[in-house]
């Protein structure tokens, strides 16, 4: 055997011991650490195999675990791949068709519901076809440019003969895989985010603050603080309150911000599930943003297992989730203050239905909402809302 196929049956044996029960990033890091012995190129060879045998769904259920492999390698990359090279010359010589003629040549039927089969439940302003097609291709790595630092961070992209695109508004595109933070300080200069979740920031074009105000914030479901860093570059008097239910991410959070050079007023370890306990927060804020926990629909080309493993009653769940946080936020809100409600999910129920729900129960005003189509960009599919309490 030799290592090309070594990589295929190593793959097979990794794909067929995971369960779904946590992310598959954790998953193969686990396998890795376990098994030293492997380098740094099989990891990487290893990696791609699996990533893109769950890209695929069910689209190759008829194929045997080790050509199911390597047809999903040859579906998802149009360059060539040392796998398909040297085991499969006839599709590495194909990699740069289109996605229906490759399947077409592997003697598979193109059936998009084999891929997505939720098309049905999707946000009403996705292109179903276009947002499956998406799964076969990992996003770009994505920057933001933080004030003030846009000349010094082209400058050291260029000299390090880095490619990359600026797209005019601070955000840096590149390709995966490049060591970025050996060439920018990552958080004083750059932000790790990515294009859709900068773009969140859009809805802050519809708040009545300027820049210069002092006002009273409170990012309720934090994690590890990239909206609310982004939240102080653009309102860099804001009085920041951080929570979320995770003390490892809220420690994450702090040296975040302490690299960035930005502080915030109050941290807090609390779930949303339950109400706040009594004197935890004892004021009330002009904006309360929401990223609330949710399906990761729109996120699954980094995750595409859950292609495989999602179970469509996790949508009723995150859905009433979703709907006792903001609940348990509303005492906390001034009259006449904001709701930024966000969401990284593709379906309707966690998006605009769930806006028109809770507008309707707690007599909110939607000022504006907006479906970031990701999959358009290399990007992740988000949605996001402003609501007037």
């Amino acid at each position: 055997m030799n290592r090309f196929e070594r990589y295929l049956f190593l793959s097979a044996d990794i794909i067929h011991a995971y369960n779904g029960s946590e992310p598959f990033a954790v998953f193969i890091k686990n396998y890795f650490s376990a098994n030293k012995q492997l380098g740094s190129r099989d990891r990487k060879q290893i990696s791609d195999c699996c990533y893109s045998y769950f890209r695929t769904g069910h689209l190759l259920d008829d194929l045997d675990p080790i050509q199911r492999i390597a047809a999903a390698l040859f579906l998802c990359h149009q360059s060539a791949q040392p796998i398909l090279e040297n085991l499969y010359p006839e599709w590495s010589s194909a990699t740069s068709l289109y996605l229906t003629e490759k399947v077409k040549l592997i003697g598979v039927n193109w059936d998009r519901k084999k891929i997505f089969p939720w098309k049905d439940l999707l946000s009403d302003d996705i292109d179903a076809d276009l947002f499956t097609d998406s799964h076969f291709i990992q996003p770009d790595l994505f920057l933001r440019i933080r004030p003030g630092y846009k000349a010094i961070v082209i400058s050291k992209l260029t000299d390090s003969k880095i490619s990359f695109e600026f797209n005019g508004r601070g955000t840096i595109r590149l390709q995966n895989g490049i060591k970025i933070d050996e060439i920018l300080p990552i958080n004083k200069e750059v932000v790790v985010q990515d294009d859709s979740s900068q773009r969140i920031a859009e809805l802050f074009q519809n708040l009545p603050f300027k820049p210069a105000d002092t006002i009273n914030v409170w990012d309720a479901c934090a994690a590890s603080g990239g909206k609310s860093i982004m939240l102080k570059d653009h309102y860099p008097n804001s009085l920041l309150t951080v929570s979320d239910k995770r003390k490892s991410v809220l420690h994450n959070l702090d040296l975040r911000f302490r690299e960035a050079g930005l502080s915030y007023e109050k941290s807090l370890a609390l779930d949303l599930s339950r109400s706040v306990p009594s004197g935890q927060i004892n004021n009330t804020y002009d904006l309360i943003i929401a990223d609330v926990p949710c399906s990761g629909s729109g996120t699954w080309s980094r995750t595409p297992e859950w292609l495989d493993y999602f179970d469509t009653d996790q949508i009723n769940e995150y859905s009433s989730l979703q709907f006792t946080i903001v609940q348990h936020l509303i005492p906390f809100l001034k009259r006449g203050g904001y709701l930024l409600y966000v969401t990284c999910s593709a379906f309707k129920e966690e998006n605009e239905a769930q806006i028109k729900r809770i507008c309707s129960q707690f007599g909110f005003q939607c000022i504006t909402e907006k479906l970031i189509r990701g999959y358009e960009q290399k990007a992740d599919t988000m949605y996001g809302a402003l609501l007037k309490h």
